[in-house]
C-alpha cells in the first residue's frame, strides 16, 4: 500500500506501521514542507511512502518515474531509503522505500 503524506497530520495513522527511523524521517521532511509550503498556502509536494515492488510500479504509473528520473539526493533510513526527487522549481516528492527494492 501507498501512503502519501502531504502534512504533519498525515503522519499519525504511520506509527507502528514503520520503523521508528523511518518515521522520524516522515516527520523532518513533513514538517519542511508545511514550514516552508503549506503554512504559506502553496503546495510544495509529498512524501510517498512504497512498501514493496508492487507500491513502486504504482508510483512509476501514477505519480512519477522514478526510474527514468535523476534523484535530487538519497539518504538511508536504516533499512530503508529516502530519495528526493525535484518534479518542478518548488514542488518536490520524497519517496521512501526499502532499499533492498531500489537500485
Amino acid at each position: 500500500m501507498i501512503h502519501k503524506i502531504k502534512t504533519q497530520q498525515d503522519i499519525l495513522p504511520l506509527n507502528g506501521k514503520f520503523p521508528k527511523e523511518v518515521i522520524v524521517e516522515v516527520k523532518r521532511v513533513a514538517d519542511i514542507l508545511d514550514t516552508h509550503y503549506n503554512s504559506q498556502g502553496i503546495d510544495g509536494g509529498y512524501i510517498l511512502i512504497a512498501e514493496d515492488i508492487a507500491d513502486l510500479d504504482c508510483v512509476r504509473n501514477e505519480y512519477f518515474d522514478y526510474v527514468n528520473m535523476v534523484y535530487e539526493f538519497k539518504d538511508n533510513v536504516g533499512d530503508w531509503a529516502s530519495i528526493l526527487y525535484l518534479l518542478g522549481t518548488e514542488y518536490s516528492v520524497t519517496l521512501i522505500t526499502p532499499k533492498q527494492h531500489i537500485n
